[in-house]
C-alpha cells in the first residue's frame, strides 16, 4: 500500500507544472506596477554601487551581492524586461517541456554572433559579438558545437570566445545555474582588455548576470553588468554607463529572440 501511494505521488508531482513567481512577490507592487506599465526599466545610476531593482529572489540576490563586494566596480547597470507568452505557451506555469526548450534555446550561444543593439548617443545601431562560439580551451580555443539537452542540468559552465566591435577578442566564463522557475546566467572574462598600453579592464574585471523568472503568463528578465574599469576618461562616465545599457537591452533582447524560438519550436 505505502508503495503504491508513493509511486502515485511521483506520477502526480510529474504530471504538475512547475510553479512559478508572481512579479509583486519578486519586485514589490510599486516596481511590478511600472514594470507592467513601461515594459522595461533600466538603472545606471547607482550610489554606493547598491542594487536597485534586482528581484527578490536570495539566490540571485546573494550572488550579485558577493560580486560586488569582491570586484568593488565602479560601474553597473540593471535592466527589467517583461515577456508576455504567446497564445500557445502554458500560462500557469512553464511546462518541463517548455522550459527544456528554452533552455536549449539560451545554450545556443553562437547565436549572439550579429546581435545588435541602438546607442542612443550616437542614434546609430551597432553589432554587439562578431564572432561567438563555445570553445574546448581558454587557449587552443577551437569551437564547439552549441549543446543540445535532454534534462536540464542543475548546473553547467562554458568557455566561450567572443569577438566584442568594442573590446576585441577575449574568452568568458559562462554558468548556468538552475531551478524550478527561474534560470541564472554569470559571465565573465578570462583575459584583461587594454587599450594600447592603458589598462582598461583585468581579467575577471567585466562581469554580466541574467536571470529568467517564469510569472505565469509573463516571463520576467533581468540583466545586471558590473565593472571595475581603470581608465575613465573625465566627463565620459555618463557616455560610458549609456553605451552599457545600451549593451545589456541588446542582450536581453537576444534573451527574448531565444524564448520566442522556444514557443515556436515547441
Amino acid at each position: 500500500m505505502i508503495k503504491k501511494l508513493s509511486l502515485l505521488l511521483v506520477i502526480v508531482c510529474l504530471a504538475c507544472p512547475v510553479f512559478s513567481f508572481s512579479i509583486q512577490e519578486l519586485l514589490g507592487d510599486e516596481l511590478a506596477q511600472d514594470l507592467i506599465a513601461a515594459g522595461k526599466i533600466t538603472v545606471s545610476e547607482h550610489a554606493g554601487m547598491n542594487l536597485k531593482i534586482v528581484p527578490r529572489h536570495p539566490a540571485l540576490v546573494n550572488l550579485l551581492n558577493q560580486n560586488i563586494q569582491t570586484l568593488k566596480p565602479n560601474l553597473m547597470v540593471e535592466s527589467l524586461f517583461l515577456y508576455t507568452k504567446p497564445s500557445s505557451a502554458n500560462k500557469n506555469a512553464w511546462s518541463a517541456k517548455e522550459r527544456l526548450a528554452i533552455y536549449n534555446e539560451i545554450v545556443k550561444l553562437s547565436t549572439l554572433t550579429d546581435v545588435k543593439y541602438f546607442l542612443r548617443t550616437r542614434k546609430k545601431t551597432y553589432t554587439l559579438y562578431e564572432f561567438c562560439s563555445i570553445v574546448d580551451d581558454i587557449y587552443a580555443q577551437n569551437s564547439l558545437p552549441d549543446p543540445t539537452f535532454k534534462t536540464i542540468p542543475a548546473n553547467s559552465s562554458f568557455f566561450v570566445r567572443q569577438t566584442d566591435t568594442i573590446l576585441g577578442d577575449n574568452v568568458y566564463s559562462y554558468v548556468y545555474e538552475t531551478s524550478a522557475s527561474v534560470f541564472i546566467v554569470s559571465q565573465k572574462n578570462i583575459f584583461s582588455f587594454r587599450w594600447a598600453t592603458i589598462r582598461l579592464v583585468e581579467e575577471d574585471g567585466l562581469r554580466s548576470f541574467a536571470a529568467m523568472f517564469d510569472t505565469g503568463p509573463y516571463i520576467l528578465f533581468y540583466g545586471a553588468v558590473m565593472s571595475k574599469a581603470y581608465f575613465i576618461p573625465p566627463g565620459a562616465k555618463k557616455t560610458i554607463l549609456s553605451a552599457v545599457s545600451s549593451r545589456v537591452t541588446g542582450m536581453l533582447k537576444w534573451a527574448v529572440q531565444r524564448v520566442d524560438a522556444a514557443y515556436e519550436g515547441k
